[in-house]
């Protein structure tokens, strides 16, 4: 299935809609085929949300995308959510949500 018809069949959504505050902890895992590329803990230090456009980037200056697969978890006090990006495709999927305290 290609990227532009994702949409469509209401699989995935828009990741620049997804921003991710200062508020959350945020752990995102890319790899490639079973190599870790990067393990990352944003700092509460971020001047400006965060993006799962922004990840991706982060990704790219590792490699090609097509081949990746990234597991993004971002938890809140009371909710959260888990996106992955390369799971099905080349698109983000929102594969999980948690709710209340871990």
């Amino acid at each position: 299935m290609k990227k532009e018809d994702v949409s469509q069949y209401g699989l995935g959504f828009n990741a620049e809609d997804v921003t991710i505050d200062q508020m959350a902890q945020v752990l995102i895992i890319a790899e490639y085929g079973a190599k870790l590329i990067k393990k990352y803990t944003p700092s509460s230090s971020n001047q400006r949300p965060l993006k799962l456009t922004d990840i991706e980037k982060m990704v790219t200056a590792h490699g090609d995308l097509s081949c990746c697969k990234i597991t993004v978890l971002v938890e809140y006090p009371l909710y959260g959510a888990v996106y992955t990006y390369g799971n099905h495709g080349q698109y983000w999927e929102e594969t999980g949500k948690l709710k209340g305290y871990a």
